[in-house]
């Protein structure tokens, strides 16, 4: 993917139609971990928090920026700003 198409999140104008994005493609597991990164929990700290392993987590928050077509440390911190937003 070229940075001119960075993907679902980017094209998405609304946070509205991020939050209906995220809710349509993302387990509920997936949510609450996304929603802890969001708050800058580190794998280990969600993985005690949900009594999963911080490999688990890992794997749950890589499936995340999969499903929404996120890539790249940039777009991943952009797309937790805006997940901040939305939930809070």
């Amino acid at each position: 993917m070229d940075q001119n198409s960075q993907g679902l999140v980017n094209e998405i104008n609304d946070i509205g139609n991020l939050k209906i994005a995220i809710e349509n493609q993302l387990t509920n597991q997936e949510i609450k971990i996304i929603k802890l990164a969001s708050d800058t929990y580190s794998n280990k700290e969600i993985a005690q928090k949900l009594f999963l392993t911080e490999s688990t987590v890992k794997k749950h928050r890589e499936n995340v920026y999969l499903k929404l077509d996120v890539h790249g440390k940039e777009n991943i911190r952009k797309f937790l700003r805006q997940l901040k937003t939305i939930i809070s």
